[in-house]
């Protein structure tokens, strides 16, 4: 990783300076970008030799010319600077750093939500940063001093702000970006994706090879192969160049769907193709591990559906060869961008319920599961397997404590013409004492809260959507007189997390995994922790067979 230092001062007390460094420094180690240093006092600019990067997060202030042109002189040797913020409004007096930055500073008007849109949609920073995005900040207003590259602008009384932007000079790079006023916004995604990705460009770093896809599984089954090879065509840096089934008949539809892509019956010859990168796993869940081997065998990189194996121990394999041959494997968990999971998850890691001491999950219906391969435990796992992907992942994401006890039930009491489970429960224990109950099946006549996590003090919980209220997140706190009630209705998408679910953050997962292959982000999902999931349904089967608790074979 390079060196970095961060100057973060408010010296006009206007800007939370220390969370801002914490905030940035801990992103830009995480992904691998950057270890940085921070510093207060106005001499740092005197003295940057043996650091590749420096970021500046600060208001006021008064900057030397001597100091600004020892800036200067570091930028045209090679040195990367990122200004965030006020950043801009710094050293208002100082002509140098504000022709260094490419503008002066002119105020903002009072901090509101306000709409940002992509202006560049080719540059490394923003290739795959959203069309537009809202966010409550302070928009800067600038007036612009000499050439820079714009790659983000908002708008104030009908005209567009440029708020960030790149420049070079001599050897060096400047990228600025006007976000980041509280810790609100310097905990936006968009703000921390941009920052990291504008760092990445400042440091020189260029970007990998765009990432060719294939789909290997193709039934019609959901649409899942399509609905992939549509998120696919949508992000910017995947290219969808084959398909693979078993059945002709689906790669007639694949090559109907997507014109002049490759087409085969045999996964081997996708983990033969040179032409293919990365290839993602879309068949029944008893050969998600052989098929994954075969591939990772090849050479590829390889996304699997969700549940990601059968076995602890099939994951387990999977996670040691991908690891061998330098490869990425990751899992298609989706779900964990659903609206209505995130929506709990920001109340939890918020605080305001408290510390979480039970998760429970209502994934239960009543009708007849079908007659297709889920409906058979020899090749789904089991009823577990389903949705316990998801919503085991869900929870272990909820509470972060070891496992230490499963304990399930199942009952077979309906629909005897298939063999899968109609109904079952899962009692998960944390080391902490913590508990998550999760009842799954398809023998369940009524309905309860789909959701619910209980804190200490307080409570969130979503409720399934019901004739004309739909869906609602409902946060309970704690007052003084008893329970507090708030309800968040349905679909405030606009304004803020706490809304039902609705796919809408899928593509996320497929903008983050490119991010990864192309500039060297963290993978979105770990294989790690789609393995504790697996270990987690493995031990609760395992459960409802001997009717004692069990442990994870992998955690």
């Amino acid at each position: 990783m390079k060196k970095g230092l961060m100057f973060a001062r408010s010296f006009g007390g206007f800007h939370p300076a220390d969370h801002a460094f914490g905030v940035v420094s801990r992103e830009l180690e995480r992904r691998g970008i950057a270890t940085v240093e921070k510093a207060t006092e106005m001499d740092a600019f005197s003295h940057l030799g043996g650091y590749d990067l420096l970021l500046v997060y600060s208001d006021r202030g008064e900057m030397t010319d001597d100091q600004a042109r020892s800036l200067v002189s570091w930028v045209e040797a090679g040195g990367a600077l990122v200004v965030l913020h006020g950043g801009m409004a710094a050293f208002p007096q100082n002509r140098i750093y504000h022709e260094l930055l490419g503008a002066d500073f002119n105020g903002h008007p009072p901090r509101m939500p306000f709409t940002v849109w992509t202006v560049d949609r080719e540059h490394m920073i923003t290739r795959r940063a959203p069309e537009s995005f809202t966010i409550e900040d302070e928009l800067y207003l600038v007036t612009q001093r000499c050439d820079f590259h714009p790659l983000l602008e908002a708008r104030q009384l009908g005209q567009p702000v440029p708020i960030s932007w790149v420049r070079q000079q001599g050897d060096g790079r400047v990228f600025y970006l006007g976000l980041g006023h509280d810790k609100r916004a310097l905990a936006d995604a968009n703000f921390l994706d941009l920052t990291c990705h504008g760092t990445r460009w400042a440091l020189g770093q260029r970007p990998g090879p765009d990432v060719r896809l294939a789909l290997v599984g193709y039934g019609n089954q959901f649409g899942m192969g399509h609905f992939h090879g549509t998120l696919a065509t949508v992000t910017p840096g995947i290219t969808l160049v084959a398909a693979c089934d078993l059945n002709p008949k689906q790669m007639e539809l694949a090559a109907e769907h997507w014109p002049g892509i490759r087409t085969c019956t045999d996964p081997l010859q996708i983990a033969s193709d040179p032409e293919v990168d990365l290839a993602v796993v879309i068949v029944p869940h008893n050969a998600h591990a052989s098929v994954t081997h075969r591939l990772l065998d090849g050479g590829k990189h390889v996304m699997v559906e969700k549940p990601f194996t059968i076995t602890g121990a099939e994951a387990a394999g999977l996670i040691e060869k991908a690891a061998a041959k330098g490869l990425t494997l990751t899992v298609f968990h989706n779900r964990r961008w659903d609206r209505d999971y995130m929506a709990v998850r920001t109340v939890a890691e918020s605080g305001e319920i408290g510390e979480p001491y039970l998760y429970e999950l209502f994934l239960a219906g009543y009708g007849h599961p079908g007659y297709w391969w889920r409906s058979d435990k020899d090749v789904s796992g089991g009823l577990m397997h389903d949705w316990g992907a998801h919503g085991v992942d869900w929870g272990l994401n909820l509470i972060r404590d070891d496992v230490v006890a499963v304990s399930a039930w199942t009952q077979k009491r309906r629909w005897f013409d298939v063999n899968v489970a109609d109904a079952a429960k899962m009692v998960v224990k944390f080391s902490g004492g913590q508990l998550m109950d999760i009842e799954f099946g398809t023998l369940s006549a009524s309905r309860k809260a789909y959701m619910r996590l209980l804190g200490t003090r307080g409570a969130v919980e979503v409720r399934p959507p019901h004739r004309d209220i739909g869906g609602n997140v409902l946060v309970y706190r704690a007052g003084q007189d008893g329970m507090a009630e708030e309800l968040l209705p349905y679909r405030p998408a606009k304004k803020g997390p706490h809304t039902w679910s609705d796919w809408s953050q899928v593509e996320d997962l497929y903008r983050r995994l490119a991010d990864h292959l192309i500039l060297g982000d963290p993978v979105p999902v770990t294989p790690e922790s789609a393995a504790r999931v697996i270990g987690v349904i493995e031990a609760a089967n395992r459960s409802a067979e001997s009717g004692r608790p069990e442990k994870p074979t992998y955690w």
